[in-house]
């Protein structure tokens, strides 16, 4: 099916990101399905299940490219009525040798991509199909029992954070050059708001709300908000001024609209040069609505190597919003610089989502409410947010080993 057909059956509920991991499903599917000779839309369930084994097993030969699903069939559920697909070869042995492809929640993700572009072109989900079910947990149950565990991003707690702007304003040129006000705010940005690089960067100047307290930031739809209600956090002000992601985030748009004025001749702000500063050394809440007003589009903005900050003028626009890929690596290159070591030196280092699970580990450790770390994180499923939420309370009062009397 066509890019431009696929687009017209888009629904409109689904997130950007949602979309575009249904949309890349579905052509890993069409690909292998006109790769065989096997019908696209509407596939044949048994197609359909010969390509979840080819993904869940990769061929290790060039004739194992069409799969015998018996063996997959046989081994998941004895002694049932197996499957096989038209076309059959010699399925490659199962072993703890044998080379993994995808996990089991990406193979969920595939087939609910699939069921979805069915539904949307008017034809019943091949997912119904019985025979097809059983194959599909078959596959998932085997890969419960030889999947590796998933490891999740280490938290960033406000220690590594603190280590990551005593770094930055450790530098020769201690934290003012433009690359290193933008980092300062991103890091602390991204901590406080427990937002995802995917918010993050979609994040523009008309979502934030200067407030005496601090900043009011409006999140206008997220992976738990497909319909795009939108949601609204607050990010108090913090006691330490380097750690302030307010002041940080002021600084930061100072500095933008500084830039901008410097580059763009047709820029003209229309609050004055410099905000003024109140008693306290913050930027003064007129100052700080005037920055906003300022500026237009992303808060977070990419930086190229001419020293130029991207803008609406930039030969391509969209290049001017830092993407989600930039804001992991920022975080993680800062994470580096800082010497900061992840706890399982065999796992995965420091990411964008490491300040989320940081934010919800932490507050749990200081001892705030789950049910207000959920509301701050926009967690919907208890399950995941107390996966973060436990581990910040393993050593409090109620760990029952800690009051043995040794």
């Amino acid at each position: 099916m066509e890019a431009e057909r696929l687009s017209q059956l888009r629904d409109k509920s689904l997130s950007d990101s949602t979309w575009a991991t249904y949309l890349s499903a579905w052509q890993r599917w069409a690909t292998w399905a006109i790769a065989n000779d096997r019908p696209v839309l509407p596939a044949d369930p048994h197609d359909l299940g010969a390509w979840a084994n080819a993904s869940v097993y990769p061929p290790t030969t060039d004739t194992a490219a069409a799969h015998d699903l018996e063996h997959t069939r046989d081994a998941s559920t004895r002694g049932s009525t197996s499957v096989k697909s038209r076309r059959t070869t010699s399925s490659p042995a199962r072993s703890s040798s044998t080379p993994r492809g995808i996990r089991a929640s990406t193979l969920n993700t595939w087939m609910a991509a699939v069921a979805f572009v069915h539904r949307r072109a008017g034809h019943p989900s091949p997912l119904e199909d019985p025979a097809l079910k059983s194959v599909l947990r078959g596959l998932r149950r085997d890969m419960v029992t030889t999947a590796t565990p998933p490891r999740p991003a280490p938290a960033l707690l406000t220690e590594h954070v603190e280590r990551i702007v005593t770094a930055i304003d450790s530098s020769p040129t201690r934290g003012q050059s433009l690359l290193e006000v933008r980092d300062r705010a991103l890091v602390l940005l991204a901590f406080t708001s427990a937002m995802r690089a995917s918010k993050l960067a979609a994040l523009n100047l008309d979502d934030l709300e200067p407030d005496t307290a601090g900043l009011i930031v409006r999140i206008r739809s997220s992976k738990t908000d497909q319909e795009g209600a939108g949601t609204f956090i607050a990010i108090p002000c913090a006691r330490r001024a380097h750690l302030c992601p307010v002041r940080a985030l002021d600084t930061w748009l100072d500095r933008l609209r500084q830039q901008l004025t410097v580059q763009d001749p047709d820029y003209t702000p229309h609050t004055g040069a410099s905000p003024r500063t109140n008693t306290t050394g913050r930027y003064s809440l007129p100052a700080r609505r005037g920055l906003v007003a300022d500026l237009h589009g992303a808060v977070l903005r990419s930086l190229f190597h001419n020293g130029r900050v991207g803008n609406t003028t930039t030969p391509n626009p969209h290049q001017a919003r830092m993407a989600r890929l930039a804001i992991t690596k920022t975080i993680t290159a800062r994470a580096r610089t800082a010497g900061l070591q992840a706890p399982d030196t065999s796992g995965r280092y420091y990411s964008a989502h490491s300040t989320r699970a940081g934010f919800a580990t932490q507050a749990a450790d200081n001892g705030v409410a789950e049910r207000d770390i959920m509301n701050h994180g926009r967690w919907k499923s208890v399950a995941v947010a107390r996966s973060y939420i436990r581990r910040g309370e393993l050593f409090d009062d109620s760990n029952a080993a800690g009051h043995l009397g040794l």
